[in-house]
C-alpha cells in the first residue's frame, strides 16, 4: 500500500496479521487480504490483561498505522500467519474504516472463494522443456519432435501472458509440456566441451573452491556454496560494451553483490556471558478480542502466562556500527519461550515469544476485569488505548522473522533505548553503482489503531568521505527523499511491530564509501499520553533495530553476433553478404548483478537498412525461435523492433547465460553497410542472491508501484548511452551479363584461312560495376553514429572508400560447357582477366576463351538442344552472379 499523499520515496509498504484487526487504514489491508485469501477466516487475538510484572514488556496489540506510516513501508506479518498474504491489485485505496463494526461488515462482505488461476506450474514447465531443447541434440530423425516441442512452447508462453485464460487450459498446457519434456529429455545431449586437467590443477581447484574469496577462510559445507564460490567472468571486464558497476565482483563488489545481509544482523551476540540479564512477566488474566463477534467484540480470556527473555548491553561499537550519541550503548533483546501458559488457553492463541515492554516499570497499569459503563473489560478499557506496555499483546519482536520478507539470522533485536542515541557504519561501494537498502526497525509504543505515534526513528544515507546526503532513486511515482523517519508498525493492534524501509540509491559517480546512521530520533506523541510515573518523562526501552540488509543491484551483459548457416560467425569487411543471402543476428544475455530475474527484459533492435525481417518478426504478441522471444512492436518507419526476453538467472551457481536470435534475408538492390544496434531495458528483482528481500512484490509487478518502470541496463555503466552493434557489409547489386559470339566448329570467319583452326569463344569484356554506394550520406551518419558510440575516430569520407573497396567489383568469370563437369573460370585481376596462371587475350574488345580439345559441342544448339548451350556468368565480390549468356554453336551446314 501506498501513500495516497505520495509524500514520501522508497519503499514502505503496511501489512497486517491476517490473525489481527485494526482499527482505521489497516482495515484497507485487511480487506485486501479477505478478497483474494479465499475462504479462511480471520481472526485477532490483541491480548491485554493484569500481570504481576518483574521486568519488561514488548507486546503486539492490534492498531491501524497512520497515513503517513503507509508511504512506502511494509509490515512484518506475525509468525502464526495461517494464509498467505496476497497484495490487492486494485490500486485505488479503499475507504478508512473506523469501527469494529464497520470491519465486521468488511468481513461478512469479503467473497469466500474467488477464482485465481495458478500460472506457477506452467512456469516451471515452460522453463523445464526449455531447457531440455537447449541441451537436446539435433539430428534427422529428432528434429520433427524438437520443432513440435518448440511449437506447443510457443503456444505455452502465449498462455501465460494471457490473463483471461482459465484453470482448464493452464492444466491442460502442463499436462502437455510435461509429456513433450520427457521425450526430449531422453534424447542424446550436446556433449560439453571439457578440458582435461591434470591431478594437481584439480586439487588447487577444489582447494580453492573451498575457500571464500573475499576473506580465504573456508566455506561451510566444504564449498558447495552456490553463492561463495567465485563464478566464471565474476569480476571481470565485460566482453563486449562497457562494464556495469553493478557486476558481482567488480571493484568493491562482493563476489554475490550483498555488502550487508539481514541474515547476519549484528552478527554473533553471546547471550549466555555473566553480563545478560535474564527476565521475565506475568501476565495473571490475559483477553483477546474475538473478531467474529458483532456489532460489539467480546474479549476472550486467555488466563496466564509468564514471558521470559534476555538482555545484552553492548557498549561503544556493535558489529562495526558505531554507537554515540544520547547514549554509547545499545541493549540487545532475545525473546525467548513463554512458559506457565494456562492449560486452557483457547485454541488459535499459541503464545510467541516476546519482552514485556512498561518503560522499565514507569508506566502504572490499571487492573479491571469487571465491566461498569464506559469501562467494559479490559480489551477496551480507556487507558487501554495508549502504550504497547499497558496492552499486554503477545506478539512483540519475534514478527520480524518472518521467510516472506527477508528472515533475520539471529532471533534477536536491538533496542537503541533513548532519544538521540545512535548507530552508524560506513561500507566500501562503488560510484555510480545502484545500491538496495532495506532496514528493519520498530517499537513498543504507538496508539491502539495509530502506529504511526510511536517512536520514531531516522534513517540516512550519506557520502562518507563529503558528508553529502544521497538522495534516494526517483521512482516511477515522482517519489524521493533525503531522510526517511520510520515509525512502529502496527499488526493489527498497536505499533509495536518491526517493518521495512525498502529504498535504492544510486551512488554519485564520485562516492566510494558510504556511511549509514539509524537515529532514535523522537519519542512521537503516544508516549505522552501513558501517564509515566517515577520522574521518567521519555522512553527509555524503546526504537528498535532488526537489521540492515545492503545489496548491489542488478546488471546486464550481452554480447552480439552475426551468423550465417546458424553456425560461424560472419560480419565485418572479410565477409560479404550477397542477393536474397540469409542472416541471424544473435543476442547473447546474461545476468550479472545481484538480483534473480524477475519477469522478461525488453529489448530494443534497430534494424537496419539493407536487410528484412520475417513477417513473423514484426507482428506484435508473436513469439520467435531462437529464443523463444516475443514481440512487442516493430515500426516500419524508424525500423525498430522491441521484443520481450527473459535474461538468465544470477545466481553464480546457475548458467545465467541466455540466446535469442533475429533472423533477416538481404534487401535487393543494396550495396553498403548496414549496422544492427541494441539496447536493454531489464526489470527491479525482489531478493539477492542470499535469499534477502531487497524490495517487495507489489513495489515491482502492480500498475501503480513505485519500481513498476523497466531502466537502462547500462545507466550504471561509463557509457549509459552505449548500443551493442555488428556491422555486416552487404551488396545484392548483380553484375552486367557479358555478351558471348556464335562458335564456328567448321569454318572460319575474320583474317584467318586456315581450315580447323582451334574452337573459341569470343566474350564481352565484363562491365565492371558501379562502385558508389547506394545511400552516401546514410553510411557518412553511420560511421559517426559508430565513432561515438565504440570510442572511434574515423574520417567519413576515406571511410566510405573503404567500403566501396571492401566490397568490391567483379571477381570472376564463369564458362560453362556442355557435358563437361567442371566449367572455365577466369579470374580478374588488376592488369587484366587470367585464365589460371595465362592472361587471357584481348581481341577487338572481346576475352579470346579456347574451348579446351575435344569438348564435344555437336549438342549445344539453342535449336536442337537450348539446355546444353554454353553459359557464360559474371561474378562478383560479394558471390552475385549475373544473368547468363549463351553462345550458340554454329556447324559448317549452318555457316
Amino acid at each position: 500500500m501506498y501513500s495516497r499523499t505520495k509524500k514520501y520515496h522508497g519503499q514502505k509498504v503496511q501489512r497486517f496479521s491476517i490473525r489481527k484487526y485494526s482499527f482505521g487504514a489497516a482495515s484497507v489491508a485487511i480487506a485486501a487480504l479477505m478478497m483474494f485469501g479465499g475462504g479462511a477466516t480471520a481472526k485477532a487475538d490483541t491480548i491485554q490483561g493484569n500481570d504481576a510484572r518483574t521486568s519488561s514488556n514488548l507486546s503486539n496489540p492490534q492498531s491501524s498505522p497512520s497515513q503517513e506510516s503507509l508511504n512506502h513501508e511494509e509490515n512484518v506479518a506475525s509468525p502464526d500467519t495461517k494464509r498467505e498474504e496476497i497484495p490487492s491489485k486494485d490500486p485505488v485505496s479503499k475507504p478508512v474504516v473506523t469501527s469494529a463494526e464497520a470491519l465486521v461488515n468488511e468481513d461478512k462482505l469479503a467473497p469466500e472463494n474467488i477464482a485465481k488461476v495458478d500460472f506457477s506450474k506452467l512456469s516451471e514447465a515452460i522453463s523445464r522443456i526449455q531447457s531440455a531443447i537447449d541441451k537436446v541434440e539435433i539430428s534427422n530423425k529428432t528434429s520433427k519432435t524438437i520443432e513440435d516441442a518448440k511449437a506447443t512452447l510457443l503456444e505455452a508462453q502465449a498462455l501465460s501472458a494471457n490473463d483471461k485464460a482459465t484453470q482448464v487450459e493452464v492444466d491442460k498446457t502442463v499436462a502437455r509440456l510435461r509429456e513433450k519434456a520427457f521425450v526430449i529429455e531422453s534424447m542424446p545431449k550436446v556433449s560439453p566441451t571439457v578440458e582435461d586437467k591434470s591431478e594437481t590443477e584439480a586439487k588447487v581447484e577444489k582447494t580453492n573452491k573451498n575457500q571464500d574469496p573475499r576473506n580465504g577462510k573456508a566455506i561451510p559445507g566444504k564449498g558447495e556454496s552456490g553463492f561463495r564460490a567465485t563464478p566464471t567472468g565474476v569480476g571481470e571486464q565485460a566482453a563486449e560494451g562497457p562494464t556495469s558497476n553493478n557486476k558481482r565482483g567488480v571493484g568493491a563488489n562482493p563476489v554475490d553483490n550483498v555488502i550487508s545481509s539481514l541474515k547476519n544482523q549484528f552478527g554473533d551476540i553471546d547471550f549466555n556471558t555473566p553480563d545478560v540479564e535474564t527476565k521475565s512477566a506475568t501476565v495473571e488474566n490475559q483477553y483477546s478480542r474475538n473478531s467474529t463477534s458483532s456489532p460489539n467484540p467480546a474479549p476472550v480470556k486467555l488466563g496466564k502466562i509468564t514471558y521470559n527473555w534476555k538482555e545484552k548491553r553492548i557498549e561503544n561499537e556493535i558489529d562495526g556500527w558505531k554507537i554515540e550519541g544520547t547514549n554509547n550503548y545499545v541493549t540487545a533483546i532475545k525473546p525467548e519461550a513463554p512458559t506457565e501458559v494456562a492449560a486452557d488457553r483457547p485454541a488459535g492463541f499459541d503464545p510467541k515469544p516476546s519482552k514485556v515492554y512498561d518503560n522499565n516499570g514507569s508506566i502504572d497499569r490499571q487492573y479491571n476485569d469487571t465491566p461498569v459503563p464506559g469501562n467494559p473489560l479490559a480489551p477496551n478499557k480507556a487507558n487501554q488505548n495508549y502504550a504497547n506496555g499497558v496492552n499486554y499483546s503477545s506478539v512483540p519482536g519475534v514478527p520480524l522473522n518472518n521467510a516472506a520478507h527477508s528472515a533475520v539470522g539471529k532471533d534477536y533485536y536491538i533496542q537503541l533505548n533513548k532519544k538521540g542515541t545512535q548507530i552508524s557504519k560506513e561500507f566500501n561501494v562503488n560510484p555510480n553503482s545502484r545500491l538496495y537498502l532495506s532496514v528493519l526497525t520498530g517499537g513498543a509504543y504507538g496508539n491502539m489503531g495509530t502506529a504511526g505515534t510511536g517512536e520514531k526513528v531516522e534513517i540516512t544515507v550519506r557520502d562518507a568521505d563529503t558528508g553529502e546526503v544521497l538522495r534516494t532513486l526517483t521512482d516511477a511515482n515522482n517519489h524521493n527523499e533525503t531522510t526517511h523517519v520510520s515509525t512502529p508498525y502496527g499488526d493489527g493492534g498497536n505499533g509495536n511491530g518491526f517493518g521495512f524501509w525498502r529504498t535504492i540509491i544510486n551512488t554519485p559517480n564520485t562516492t566510494k564509501k558510504i556511511k549509514v546512521t539509524i537515529k532514535a530520533l523522537e519519542d512521537g506523541p503516544a508516549f505522552n499520553k501513558t501517564y509515566p510515573v517515577k520522574g521518567k518523562t521519555e522512553i527509555e526501552d524503546g526504537y528498535f533495530v532488526g537489521g540492515v540488509n545492503l545489496t548491489v543491484g542488478a546488471a546486464l551483459e550481452m554480447t552480439t553476433d552475426v551468423v550465417r548457416n546458424n553456425t560461424t560467425s560472419a560480419y565485418g569487411e572479410d565477409t560479404l553478404y550477397k542477393d536474397k543471402e540469409s542472416g541471424q543476428l544473435k543476442v547473447t544475455v546474461k545476468n550479472v548483478g545481484g538480483l534473480p530475474t524477475y519477469g522478461a527484459y525488453e529489448y530494443t533492435i534497430k534494424i537496419p537498412e539493407g536487410v528484412e525481417l520475417k513477417d513473423s518478426v514484426k507482428k506484435a504478441n508473436a513469439w520467435n525461435w531462437p529464443g523463444p522471444y516475443q514481440v512487442v512492436s516493430y515500426d516500419e518507419t524508424t525500423r525498430t523492433l522491441r521484443l520481450k526476453f527473459n535474461a538468465g538467472d544470477s545466481d553464480p551457481a546457475k548458467n545465467g547465460t541466455r540466446t535469442f536470435g533475429i533472423d533477416f534475408t538481404t534487401a535487393k538492390n543494396f550495396k553498403g553497410t548496414a549496422t544492427f544496434k541494441v539496447t536493454a531495458e531489464i526489470k527491479e528483482g525482489f531478493t539477492d542472491l542470499q535469499g534477502n528481500r531487497v524490495l517487495e512484490n507489489t513495489g515491482v509487478v502492480n500498475p501503480n508501484s513505485p519500481y513498476r518502470n523497466t531502466f537502462n541496463a547500462l545507466g550504471n555503466t561509463d557509457n549509459p548511452d552505449y548500443y551493442y552493434n555488428k556491422t555486416i557489409y552487404i551488396d545484392t547489386v548483380k553484375p552486367v551479363a557479358p555478351t558471348v559470339e556464335p562458335v564456328h566448329t567448321d569454318s572460319i570467319n575474320g583474317e584467318k584461312t586456315d581450315k580447323n583452326q582451334p574452337t573459341e569463344l569470343l566474350i564481352s569484356v565484363p562491365t565492371e560495376k558501379d562502385p558508389n554506394l547506394t545511400d552516401v550520406p546514410r553510411e557518412k551518419q553511420d560511421i559517426a553514429d559508430n565513432d561515438q558510440n565504440n570510442g572511434t575516430n574515423r574520417n567519413a569520407d576515406t571511410e566510405v572508400k573503404n567500403i566501396e573497396r571492401a566490397i568490391g567489383g567483379l571477381t570472376s568469370l564463369k564458362v560453362t560447357l556442355p557435358n563437361t563437369k567442371t566449367p572455365i573460370t577466369l579470374t580478374k585481376k588488376a592488369d587484366g582477366w587470367y585464365n589460371g596462371a595465362t592472361k587471357v587475350e584481348v581481341r577487338d574488345g572481346k576475352l579470346v576463351v579456347p574451348v579446351p580439345a575435344g569438348t564435344d559441342l555437336t549438342e549445344a544448339n539453342e535449336t536442337t538442344n537450348p539446355d546444353k548451350r554454353i553459359k557464360v556468368t559474371v561474378l562478383d565480390k560479394a558471390g552475385n552472379e549475373s544473368d547468363p549468356a549463351y553462345a550458340n554453336v554454329l556447324t559448317k551446314l549452318q555457316q
